[in-house]
């Protein structure tokens, strides 16, 4: 019987990674793990048995492993921008106004916002009541912050019509700190894509402006602006 019969690559592969396991629980470098666990098998098995080609490639599939487990938990653990959605949990009085044409005075109206985080400080929940046109609204946000992507990523949904809204941008500190999202829709008149630019900024610890501007026509108009107080 040969060497490679008698520890197939499985079994090599398994003996490297519960010699790994310590390090790679605790978040030792790749490298390191590498060489632990070829000491270990080492140990475990004589290496004069071993084909060295095997030997290695088990080694490397370890430590591929171990990057890739890095790799994930770095796009899965919150962050400074998951600590900016934390920062604007509460709730909150929005003051709306709404342009149906740039030519005519704003609708006007009050809603409570409530916002949570959700899912181990991932995503920031809001929750919108209020009135629209003189009718209830209900609306729903989810926004979140992609590690792997480097932006805000947001859904929104609410009882005022069938779309779900969905927008990604990223955040500018300087002059104040300012959120800069796009979307778009269709237009159900005109049955033409309109896109949106939804710029959200944070002049003071308890105050938030939200706006939004549509192009139609090759024209941006400005159709949102929602002024948020914290009330608790």
């Amino acid at each position: 019987m040969n060497s490679t019969a008698r520890y197939p690559l499985f079994h090599i592969f398994l003996v490297v990674a519960l010699a790994a396991w310590p390090a790679v629980s605790h978040g030792d470098a790749g490298s390191e793990t590498a060489e632990k666990a070829k000491e270990v098998v080492q140990k475990a098995l004589p290496v004069e048995t071993i084909p060295k080609a095997m030997l290695e490639r088990a080694t490397l599939e370890m430590s591929s492993t171990n990057a890739e487990n890095k790799a994930w938990e770095k796009a899965s653990t919150p962050g400074d921008m998951h600590a900016h959605l934390a920062s604007l949990v509460g709730t909150w009085t929005a003051h709306c106004k709404y342009w149906f044409t740039p030519d005519q005075p704003p609708h006007e109206s009050v809603s409570r916002c409530t916002r949570s985080m959700m899912f181990g400080g991932r995503f920031l929940k809001q929750e919108f009541d209020g009135t629209f046109m003189g009718k209830p609204f209900q609306g729903l946000g989810i926004t979140g912050y992609n590690n792997t992507c480097a932006q805000f990523e947001n859904v929104w949904l609410d009882n005022n019509g069938t779309v779900i809204n969905m927008s990604k941008g990223a955040m500018a500190s300087e002059p104040i700190k300012t959120v800069t999202m796009t979307s778009s829709y269709m237009d159900p008149v005109s049955g033409k894509i309109v896109r949106n630019r939804e710029v959200t900024t944070y002049p003071e610890k308890d105050s938030e402006i939200f706006e939004m501007f549509e192009t139609k026509e090759g024209v941006e108009l400005k159709t949102i602006e929602i002024r948020y107080s914290r009330m608790e």
